[in-house]
């Protein structure tokens, strides 16, 4: 990436202006409710709302602009910070990705969603913007960051925003399964008994990678859309924790295969696909 192509050659009037603007703005209120979480969370109109007016002041303002993508289902959001003198600021493109719209929302809803919650972003990185009273994201979302151990080995749960779904503070999780079905693994199924502190593991499938296979087996039922199910499914981690459940288990791979298989089915089934 060239950074000289997402600048003016000379910023002699807008960097003493940026900085003036950084000296003088607040953070960002909380205004909005998250109805899913009951959560309170700054959107769009907050952002402009506490910059807008200093931008002004200091002869600054801010343009977004979509292009079009190769790729499907995709855009680029360019975001930029003109001064009136005509140097500017851009941060070179955003990519912005939607799915093909389900369960009641249309493709022009998933990308009126997505990029809506690209702009807010974008706008906030670009001008240096803060939420009051919010720490970050990822601190609050793993808490084991903090930590010097690291967090044990998961499925990638899908994107915030991912195809259309309206974005959500935290991200969508999906509801816990109960366990896999009786007879998934090669090996004979041991009575369980009430209270065990943890399972022995039952043939060549340890209770950490048997735990783990019920956790993708959730995910794949509640996946909002076809290419959030693929996404799980084909994420690198995952795939290659299913090589281990292959090389363990024959049955309980191709279990879990037909489970993907069946979450297809049914994602294209509720969106009329044939």
């Amino acid at each position: 990436m060239n950074e000289e192509e997402y600048k003016a050659t000379d910023l002699g009037k807008i960097a003493p202006a940026l900085v003036a603007f950084q000296a003088a703005v607040s953070s960002v209120e909380k205004t909005a409710l998250n109805p899913h979480l009951n959560k309170d969370y700054a959107d769009f109109a907050d952002y402009v709302k506490v910059a807008r007016p200093i931008l002004a002041e200091n002869g600054l303002c801010v343009v977004q602009r979509t292009f079009p993508n190769e790729a499907p289902n995709s855009m680029l959001l360019v975001t930029t910070i003109i001064h009136n003198s005509g140097q500017w600021i851009s941060d070179g493109g955003f990519l912005v990705t939607w799915g093909t719209g389900n369960r009641g929302v249309n493709i022009n809803q998933a990308q009126g969603a997505a990029m809506s919650y690209a702009k807010r972003y974008t706008y906030a990185a670009i001008l240096g913007l803060v939420v009051k009273g919010e720490d970050d994201d990822g601190i609050n979302a793993s808490p084991q960051q903090n930590q010097l151990t690291p967090p044990p080995q998961s499925p990638t749960p899908v994107q915030a925003g991912y195809g259309g779904q309206a974005p959500q503070e935290p991200a969508w999780q999906p509801p816990q399964d109960q366990g896999p079905p009786q007879g998934w693994n090669d090996a004979p199924q041991e009575p369980q008994q009430p209270q065990a502190p943890a399972p022995a593991p039952v043939g060549n499938i340890s209770p950490e990678l048997a735990g783990w296979a019920t956790t993708l087996r959730t995910q794949l039922r509640h996946a909002p859309h076809e290419g959030a199910i693929e996404q799980t499914f084909n994420n690198p981690q995952n795939q290659a924790r299913l090589e281990e459940v292959k090389a363990a288990s024959a049955t309980g791979y191709n279990h879990l295969v037909e489970e993907y298989q069946s979450a297809l089915a049914r994602a294209r089934n509720a969106s009329g696909a044939a």
